[in-house]
């Protein structure tokens, strides 16, 4: 598994499987010495929520995803925390960072 997040707020779940890997292996011709890429389409995308913020700042700061618990929780730029179960992509936490959400703000300008 492995997971991608977007300014523009949404977050993808990328499944690579056994079959992928043997697929890009078979096309491989170990004479010449060009790689070659499979192809993967995401699980599943999802976006932050919106509703009580300002969508420029929903852009996605950090990821991180539970493999065993199958969980992706993700930090937006307006300082709300999301945790998702991500065999539903449902909801299951939102809460507001204990740190002012201005401070992100101010980072992002910088950078």
């Amino acid at each position: 598994m492995a997971v991608s997040g977007s300014r523009d707020g949404s977050m993808g779940l990328w499944e690579v499987t056994d079959e992928v890997l043997a697929k890009s292996d078979a096309r491989r011709n170990l004479s010449q010495p060009v790689p070659v890429y499979a192809h993967i389409t995401h699980r599943a995308l999802k976006d932050i929520p919106k509703e009580n913020t300002n969508p420029a700042n929903c852009k996605v700061r950090a990821l991180a995803f539970n493999n065993r618990n199958k969980e992706l929780g993700a930090v937006s730029l307006d300082g709300y925390f999301h945790l998702w179960k991500a065999e539903h992509m449902l909801s299951k936490v939102t809460n507001a960072l204990h740190t002012c959400p201005q401070k992100f703000i101010e980072y992002n300008r910088i950078m």
